[in-house]
């Protein structure tokens, strides 16, 4: 119970130091919204950091040999009941930088 409530607060936390007033940038990524709605791309993608859960995509990918196809392969795989994002935000996988992002939903 503690690890949970250390890990909402340290997401609170994140997103807290996240939030400024920023110009919207667009990215143009493709989205397969057929399988996980997580956009496909192969450079880095623009998005929030979650080191909690990016320490456990390196243990995923230490342990299986590569990078998941998608998020929700990851999540299965590595998490009983993974945290759940902010309203309006998803979780990725960036495949360029191994971490896992929060980023808008389009």
């Amino acid at each position: 119970m503690q690890t949970l409530t250390a890990c909402l607060a340290l997401v609170g936390a994140i997103l807290f130091a996240g939030c400024k007033k920023q110009e919207a940038v667009e990215s143009q990524a493709p989205v397969d919204s057929e399988t996980t709605g997580t956009p496909a791309v192969a450079g880095p993608i623009e998005g929030i950091v979650h080191p909690l859960m990016t320490e456990q995509l390196h243990i995923f990918i230490r342990e299986q040999g590569r990078v998941p196809a998608s998020y929700q392969e990851f999540a299965t795989a590595r998490m009983d009941s993974p945290p759940l994002p902010p309203e309006g935000m998803e979780f990725v996988v960036d495949a360029a930088t191994r971490q896992v992002k929060l980023v808008k939903i389009r």
